[in-house]
């Protein structure tokens, strides 16, 4: 539970330090998909610095290998991310 809470304390923390960037990007297109292993097909979406909107369930949080992943290529890419 400690990991989750601190999980979700760190992702505001990022949307709240990176607000100025994400008013800054230029790209405004967006897509949202269900699974991680959708993000090389959102990226031939809407390019980089795109937005993805991505649902995470309270049990996809304790995968930490497989959202590291994503986190990871997400950050490579640039794109915004929103979790639902």
């Amino acid at each position: 539970m400690k990991k989750v809470v601190l999980l979700l304390l760190i992702a505001v923390l990022l949307l709240v330090f990176s607000s100025q960037t994400v008013l800054a990007r230029e790209n405004k297109k967006g897509v949202h998909i269900l699974f991680p292993e959708e993000i090389n097909k959102a990226v031939e979406l809407v390019g980089p610095d795109g937005w993805v909107i991505i649902p995470v369930g309270p049990k996809d949080w304790l995968q930490i290998d497989k959202w590291q992943t994503f986190m990871a290529t997400a950050k490579k890419i640039k794109f915004i991310l929103f979790y639902a």
